[in-house]
């Protein structure tokens, strides 16, 4: 079986740049793929808000979702650092909105978000961590509060572990690879020209383009796959410090 590939949207808030949005909302359903929307319930990261809120926000989201459109994901809670701001990590630290703080805090700051998009009629069990950072700690809060997924990290397949499903996410922009499951993340308010193009390219090119709840589903705890992550995981984190 060749290469399968997720599409996911982070930082999706009513303050995002809507037109960059739109565009590619347009461009999945022109080719009849749902994107894994990373909604950020109660956003207070002021990066996140490029223009004025969009009073229709929650309306045309819960549209997208009737028309089976998009997928949904909780994109942590604020968006913010536990430091206190949305970038006040150290040049060592990564920021994370998790990691770090005790348990009955990050069960607390789930469920505020879970709460948030539900009274918006979102109910997500995926998870996407702000600045993809989480800790051990993250997860057991996750499984206490019902997720099922996450997506995130290096591999070549989805995975189970700690009472989760991993659906690994490697690139930020389309490259086409033999075999493997691979979800490329965009960031609408980032986007420009070139990166529209290329997953306009990509999208043409045929290669097979699914919805995380399909890849999610394929999750194996074979040995062959845990190798295979393994040394995925091994070469990323390799090609990353030589960046």
């Amino acid at each position: 079986m060749g290469a399968r590939y997720v599409w996911r949207i982070d930082d999706v808030t009513p303050g995002m740049v809507w037109s960059r949005f739109w565009r590619f909302i347009d461009l999945f359903r022109r080719h009849r793929v749902a994107p894994l929307l990373g909604v950020v319930p109660d956003n207070r990261d002021p990066d996140l808000c490029r223009e004025p809120d969009n009073p229709r926000f929650w309306e045309r989201l819960t549209e997208l979702r009737n028309q089976a459109a998009v997928e949904f994901a909780q994109h942590g809670h604020q968006h913010l650092d536990v430091r206190g701001s949305p970038r006040a990590a150290t040049p060592h630290t990564p920021p994370s909105e998790f990691a770090g703080l005790p348990y009955p805090q990050q069960v607390a700051k789930v469920r505020m978000g879970q709460e948030a998009l539900r009274a918006k009629g979102i109910d997500a069990d995926v998870w996407m961590a702000p600045f993809h950072s989480w800790d051990r700690t993250t997860l057991r809060a996750l499984v206490t509060c019902g997720f099922r997924f996450v997506s995130d990290g290096p591999g070549l397949y989805p995975t189970e572990r700690d009472g989760l499903v991993f659906v690994p996410q490697q690139f930020w922009r389309p490259r086409h690879m033999p075999f493997g499951v691979f979800t490329i993340c965009l960031h609408a308010n980032s986007a420009d020209e070139r990166l529209y193009q290329s997953v306009e390219d990509f999208l043409k090119s045929g290669a097979r383009s699914v919805r995380f709840t399909e890849a999610a589903a394929a999750a194996r705890s074979s040995l062959r796959h845990a190798a295979a992550n393994f040394a995925f995981e091994q070469g990323y984190r390799l090609l990353r410090r030589l960046k």
